[in-house]
This record gives structure tokens, C-alpha cells and sequence, in this order.
């Protein structure tokens, strides 16, 4: 009897294996999809009366339906049904303290969107903030369980696809059109109204979007993924050339973007590569020193005009005057309703005056945008949270983690993204 039991158990183990292997397989094959497409804005725009403002049509308040929405719903979906079978409701009622946290956490949001003024907004805004927070721990799991460098191939496709895109909206002076249309690229061209052009030495310039809804968030994703390539590849790796090409276009086609503290972020990048790997033989030193020069070379040498982007750099430009005014208003919105703030997604209660124009855009600042939607309170926590993170990561041994954290804080001083 036990003889004739021990062959049917081990088939079964054999079959949840396979089984669990097959659900891996599902669920990496979604969240590389998501990968892959994230860059890219393919979707489909609303425009329900919240996302008017004195009779304006303002994109930053259209709920909208991206490809990578479906396939985050998609994954939740899946993960939703496997929680079930798995238990993990009667862990967490286990874990009182997560659940206590879980409902201090649902109660302020419910009642700053209560209070908001523009509440379908705000019930809009709860929503992305519940996908991307799926969406990050989905994330940290499967980092996790399959190592970064498993994700290289991905994020060097996704730069390299982005990088010619973006150089040839450069050379041809607006956007390509034809498929990349459909991929989330705007139609646009220098005269194009409230295009990013970069006045130098009298001359318009067009900064490239790739599919991006502006350069400077180009410029931040270009950043972020090189630094994450730059310090996990290696040479023996099977994709090492895809990697090495992602790099040199990356970094070609963020000097285009002429978005000067992503540039700047970038050549430190570079810079602490090189000195952590000064141990390294004379054939890897010599192949390093290689990418670094051919970089700088693109940079110094084909465009003059990234030279005089800094050089020219005054705050009376444009682009300060307009921060300055964002600002301005800002603040005027957070002393409003200091300790609940407007309401998440109600940013946008207001506008400002500038060049006889009306303009609706976010502060450009992601800690002061958190204060005005989320007041003292919601700061305090997102203060908290990026404590804890701190301390994580002073644990960890990998650069890239430190850096790009550090970077996404530096460069959310600036903009909104």
C-alpha cells in the first residue's frame, strides 16, 4: 500500500511544480510586456466634465486607458485569483499591524477625497495610486526572485527603440508619425504651440519627445534605465552588445533632449562606473574608457548648441519665470487646506497666467505637489516612507539602487514627471 502511494505522490509534486512553473512563466511573460511597453503612451483619452477647467480640455485630468493598464489589470487579475487559492487572505488577518496600517492609510485618502473639490479627480487619482503601487510591489517580487540582470535585454530594447526614435525627431525637426503614432508619439513639429523648442544663438531647436509627453520626462527615463544598465552588464553576458548599443544611443540621445540635470546626473553615472571598475584588466579598462570618451566625444563635438544650453542658462529664462509662477501658486493652494491638502488629483484647481496665455500644469515639483494634494499629512507619511527607504538601501551593497533612488529625488525637485 505505501509502495504503491510513494510513485502517485511523487507525480503530484511533479505536476504542482510544473504547475507553479507554468504561473511563473505567466506572470514574467506580463510584467516584461509592461516593461516593454511602458515607455510608450498607446491608449485611449476620456474626457468626462472633471476634466474640464473654465471650459478647457486638460490632458493631465483625462482619465485614460493605456495598453500597460490593461496588462497591469491583466496581472493583478491573475495574482488576485492565485491570492485566494494560496490563503493569503487569512495571512493577513494574521498580520493585524499591516491591516491596522492598511486602514489608517484607506481612511485619510477617503477623507482628503471627500474634502477635495473636483471628487471624481480624486476617485480617479486613487485608482493610479492603487495600480502603481501593485504595480511597484509586483515589481520589488519579481526583481527579487529573477535578479536585475535578467530584465537588461528589455530596458535596452526600450532605450534603443526610444533613442532612434528621438534622433530622428531631432534630424527630421518633429515628429515621424506613420506607426509611432500609434506607440504613444505626438504629432508635432517646431511651430507646433507649446512645443519644447530651445532658443539658441537666435535659432529654434525642437527638442525630441520620443513617445514621452515632453523631453525632460525623455530625458529622466533615459537617466534612470542607463544608470540601471551601465553598473549590471557585463561583458560575457549573451546580450552584452545589445546593452553596450543602448548605451552609446542612449547617451546620444539624451544630450538631444538638452535636459540639463539628467545630462549632468548622467556624466556622474559615468564618472563612478569608471572608478569602481579601476581594478578591472587592461582589455575591460580599454573598452570602458571607450564607451565614456565615445559619449563625451558625440556630446562636446557634434552639438555645439549643448554646450551654450548651459552656458545661457539664466533665471529669467522661460522655463524658471514659469516654475517660479507654479510655484507661487502652489503655495497658495496648500495654505488653503494645509493639514488634508486640496485632494489627490486636485492639483489642478487653478491656473496661471503667463505670456497672455492660460496654463495648466502641475507644479514642478513633486514634494511640493504632494503637499498641495496630500497637506501636512500626506508629506509627513511620504517623508517616512522615504526614510525607511533610505535605510534599506544604505544596506545594500548595489550602486545602482543608491543612485537611481537618489536621482528620481534630485530630478522630482524640478519637475513633476
Amino acid at each position: 500500500m505505501t509502495k504503491k502511494s510513494r510513485p502517485n505522490q511523487s507525480e503530484k509534486e511533479k505536476k504542482e511544480l510544473s504547475s507553479s512553473a507554468q504561473k511563473t512563466r505567466t506572470e514574467t511573460f506580463l510584467f516584461l510586456a509592461i516593461l516593454l511597453f511602458l515607455p510608450t503612451q498607446f491608449g485611449k483619452h476620456f474626457w468626462p466634465d472633471f476634466s474640464y477647467i473654465s471650459g478647457i480640455r486638460v490632458d493631465y485630468l483625462s482619465p485614460t486607458a493605456y495598453l500597460t493598464d490593461l496588462l497591469i489589470f491583466t496581472l493583478f487579475t491573475y495574482r488576485f485569483i492565485k491570492s485566494f487559492k494560496i490563503g493569503v487572505i487569512n495571512k493577513l488577518k494574521k498580520n493585524r499591524t499591516l491591516v491596522l496600517k492598511s486602514a489608517l492609510i484607506v481612511g485619510f485618502v477617503i477623507t482628503n477625497v471627500f474634502f477635495s473639490e473636483n471628487k471624481p479627480a480624486g476617485a480617479y487619482g486613487v485608482i493610479k495610486i492603487l495600480e502603481l503601487t501593485f504595480f511597484s510591489v509586483i515589481t520589488i517580487r519579481m526583481l527579487t526572485e529573477l535578479g536585475i540582470k535578467f530584465f537588461l535585454p528589455v530596458f535596452s530594447v526600450a532605450i534603443i527603440f526610444q533613442s532612434v526614435l528621438s534622433i530622428f525627431q531631432y534630424i527630421n525637426q518633429g515628429s515621424l508619425n506613420g506607426i509611432f503614432y500609434f506607440l504613444g508619439e505626438r504629432t508635432f513639429s517646431g511651430s507646433t504651440p507649446g512645443i519644447a523648442n530651445l532658443s539658441i544663438d537666435g535659432n529654434l531647436i525642437l527638442r525630441p519627445y520620443g513617445t514621452f509627453p515632453h523631453p525632460n520626462v525623455l530625458a529622466g527615463f533615459f537617466l534612470i534605465f542607463l544608470t540601471v544598465i551601465l553598473f549590471n552588464f557585463t561583458l560575457k553576458h549573451r546580450y552584452a552588445f545589445l546593452n553596450i548599443s543602448a548605451i552609446l544611443l542612449g547617451s546620444t540621445a539624451l544630450i538631444l533632449t538638452f535636459s540639463r540635470l539628467p545630462i549632468l546626473l548622467w556624466i556622474i553615472s559615468l564618472g563612478l562606473f569608471v572608478f569602481s571598475k579601476m581594478n578591472l584588466n587592461l582589455r575591460k579598462k580599454v573598452l570602458i574608457i571607450l564607451l565614456v570618451s565615445a559619449a563625451m566625444i558625440v556630446a562636446v563635438i557634434s552639438y555645439s548648441p549643448f554646450y551654450l544650453r548651459f552656458a545661457e542658462s539664466s533665471s529669467l529664462e522661460e522655463s524658471f519665470v514659469l516654475r517660479g509662477k507654479l510655484f507661487a501658486q502652489g503655495i497658495e493652494i496648500f495654505l488653503k487646506n494645509p493639514l488634508l491638502g486640496a485632494g489627490i488629483n486636485n492639483y489642478l484647481s487653478g491656473f496661471v497666467s503667463f505670456k497672455n496665455t492660460f496654463v495648466f500644469q502641475p507644479v514642478h515639483n513633486i514634494f511640493l505637489l504632494t503637499l498641495i494634494q496630500m497637506g501636512v499629512i500626506g508629506s509627513a507619511y511620504l517623508s517616512y516612507f522615504l526614510y525607511k527607504i533610505c535605510l534599506i538601501l544604505l544596506k545594500k551593497k548595489s550602486t545602482y539602487l543608491k543612485l537611481t533612488f537618489f536621482y528620481v529625488l534630485i530630478i522630482g525637485v524640478f519637475d513633476h514627471y
